[in-house]
């Protein structure tokens, strides 16, 4: 009784319900505007969350991402543009309801929906999470090796739609792990000189370069893709008052009609959040097809079907509650947004996986506690606000949120070390990031490789210094079960490959000239890189023994891979373009689109090379008048000024007084 009376106690603090509600109300926000993911709302708020307790902060991100997968319907169901990937099955019926003048009703079957879909997610949670934790007490290096190379497989093998891109991300990702100061045998590896990568490389500055920036730049648009957003919002702007009430009698109708549906959308998406390497998006397409499947007037949906926003988002809402079940039990995070959640858990010392249940048992009822009082949240801040009051706020032009947004990116990558160098870091890996999505390549494995490869050394070395075989991976029960299972998913993900070839699907299998060539190339860079790499490795002792001081084999061994599976993707590449020997030839000038990227990369290089030396303050008022002048291809107006200055006013407020944070000043201040 004690405990439970503990656990209200450090639940119901002012201070844990308000940053759950803040991060609610965010994650709702940013998943309204379109191309602005829930993971990129998740990184943005992770710096705030360092000067938090353990709860404050896990009730801060449990809160964007509770918000932010029902906040994608918004946009999708009033604009008829997904506002995340995981709400692109509501667009489909929920958009017509809204033309046909039910925007109130999809909105309310979908807000209800994302509730439901949510506590049934969480119930799940709450009644697994405990024995796969207590599973895994019964792990020994073995199994944990088998387990995490087995999750790294099936990201990389279901992450992406090529087989070697996928494995060459996650390589790229135990690479990067590689670099620092081993573990186990205290050796620096890979830092070529630099002290700032004594320690590694930093969670936050990858997750923010390899996936906020190019979730940024996708948003800035040629000029038909604007006015074709401009008339979205018009047709938004056209619909009546009445026509967004929502009718909550007519809504409790359709979900009570519709339980079946709830029902196993929620048990799918779930299921679906569990499997490492899956998440919304998948459980939405899933839910949504098997509704259609079962459903006696399939032939409605895609034409206004209220069944078909019911699977969708009640699917969608149910992923978060399962994909916290791995993440928190065991350690290993199934996509890049529950990695974040690790990283709050790490910046606070305290390590996940099955000790975490015996260790911090308050801290985990105290997020299962913040989980459910997020979801309520999220209905009365769309219910009580209004789905219009969001979507006008959440229309915010581009040339003024990209330079605000990487202002703020930069604040989060700087804080977590007080470091230019950790800017730097940002920027770079933002090019490495925006080249591996133009080209194909999946970025999470390569975020999940980075996590879990200290963890796959340190336990292959283990497994070794007590039986230096291989054996034991395949005749311990657990291990060889994990082993079995990466086998059959490298299979059957050949075997997809071979059918989709044999069947002639050019679609699938041939990507256009541009992005054939982009492919090629960064193919080639992962293979210099990695070439570099294994040069550089044989200055490190030991090239055979698996004791402390053998640093050398292991990085070997990943450096090999990422050579073999690079190598992979160019053969592909290179045989897709000799099919067609014009495509060689297909060289154009940059689009419009792609020059407004350069422009803007280039800008961030010269702004974090002035921060040194004219201060932060003063370096981005000036990128961000620069740049809120070009985004507005060459038009001023008083808006260029007092834009920046106050959003750096605010940041001045929040981080520097409030928070304590120190940035450079400069030598000019």
């Amino acid at each position: 009784m004690q405990f439970w009376i503990d656990l209200a106690q450090q639940t119901a603090t002012i201070n844990v319900l308000l940053f759950s509600f803040l991060g609610t109300l965010a994650g709702i926000i940013a998943a309204a505007i379109p191309g602005f993911t829930i993971l990129m709302a998740v990184v943005l708020v992770f710096p705030f969350t360092f000067a938090m307790t353990p709860l404050e902060g896990l009730a801060t991100i449990i809160g964007v991402y509770v918000g932010g997968f029902s906040g994608g319907q918004i946009a999708g169901i009033l604009l008829g543009i997904p506002g995340t990937p995981s709400s692109i099955c509501t667009v489909f019926d929920g958009y017509p309801m809204a033309k046909n003048g039910r925007a109130g009703e999809a909105l309310g079957i979908g807000i209800f929906a994302s509730l439901i879909g949510g506590l049934i997610g969480g119930i799940v949670m709450v009644l697994f999470i405990k024995p796969v934790a207590e599973f895994g007490l019964r792990f020994g290096p073995w199994e944990i090796f088998s387990l995490v190379f087995f999750s790294l497989t099936i990201i990389a093998t279901l992450g992406g739609k090529s087989f070697f891109k996928g494995m060459a991300s996650g390589f790229l990702g135990l690479m990067m792990a590689m670099v620092g100061t081993d573990n186990t045998g205290g050796l620096t590896r890979f830092t070529f000189g630099l002290p700032e990568l004594l320690s590694g490389f930093s969670l936050l500055p990858v997750l923010v370069g390899l996936f906020a920036l190019p979730s940024l730049l996708a948003g800035v648009k040629s000029a038909s893709a604007s006015q074709m957003n401009k008339a979205a919002a018009q047709a938004f702007q056209a619909l009546p008052e009445q026509q967004l009430r929502i009718p909550y009698r007519k809504v409790f109708s359709v979900l009570r009609q519709n339980w079946v549906n709830l029902i196993r959308s929620s048990l799918l998406g779930s299921f679906v959040g569990a499997l490492p390497g899956e998440g919304g998006s998948v459980a939405n397409f899933l839910a949504y097809d098997q509704a259609k499947r079962y459903s006696k007037h399939s032939e409605d949906f895609g034409k206004g079907c209220p069944d078909g926003v019911v699977a969708s988002e009640s699917g969608n809402n149910a992923c978060a509650g399962g994909g916290l079940i791995p993440t928190l039990s065991l350690g290993i995070p199934g996509t890049a947004a529950d990695a974040v959640l690790l990283g709050v858990l790490m910046v606070h010392s305290i390590p996940p996986g099955p000790a975490l249940f015996k260790d911090s048992a308050m801290l985990v009822y105290g997020l299962f506690a913040v989980y459910f009082i997020a979801h309520f949240y999220m209905v009365a801040l769309q219910l009580g606000i209004g789905s219009k009051v969001f979507l006008r706020i959440t229309q915010c032009p581009q040339w003024a949120m990209i330079p605000i947004v990487l202002v703020m990116c930069a604040i989060g990558c700087f804080a977590l070390n007080n470091q230019t160098f950790d800017i730097w870091l940002f920027f770079f890996l933002g090019i490495v990031g925006y080249l591996m999505d133009k080209s194909g390549y999946p970025l999470a494995p390569v975020v999940i490789g980075l996590i879990l490869g200290g963890m796959c050394e340190e336990n292959l070395r283990q497994a070794f210094s007590i039986e230096a075989a291989w054996e034991p991976f395949f005749t311990r029960p657990i291990s060889g079960f994990f082993m079995a299972l990466t086998a059959l998913s490298v299979a059957y993900c050949g075997w997809m490959y071979w059918k989709e070839h044999k069947a002639g699907d050019k679609k699938k299998e041939q990507l256009p000239a541009p992005t054939q060539r982009l492919s090629l190339y960064v193919g080639l860079l992962f293979f210099a890189a990695a070439t570099l790499l294994y040069i550089e490795s044989w200055e490190l002792p030991g090239a055979s023994r698996w004791d402390a001081i053998g640093s050398r084999l292991i990085p070997q061994i990943v450096i090999v891979g990422t050579m073999f599976f690079a190598a992979g993707v160019i053969v592909q590449d290179l045989y897709a373009l000799a099919k067609n020997p014009r495509r060689f030839e297909q060289f154009c000038t940059p689009s419009a689109v792609v020059q407004k990227v350069i422009v803007i990369f280039a800008s961030l290089a010269l702004w974090i090379a002035l921060i040194p030396y004219a201060g932060f303050y003063v370096s981005s008022l000036m990128l961000m008048v620069g740049l809120m002048w070009y985004l507005r291809e060459g038009r001023f107006s008083h808006v260029l000024l007092t834009v920046p200055v106050g959003t750096l006013l605010v940041v001045y407020g929040v981080f520097t007084l409030f928070l304590r944070l120190q940035l450079p000043s400069g030598f000019l201040m």
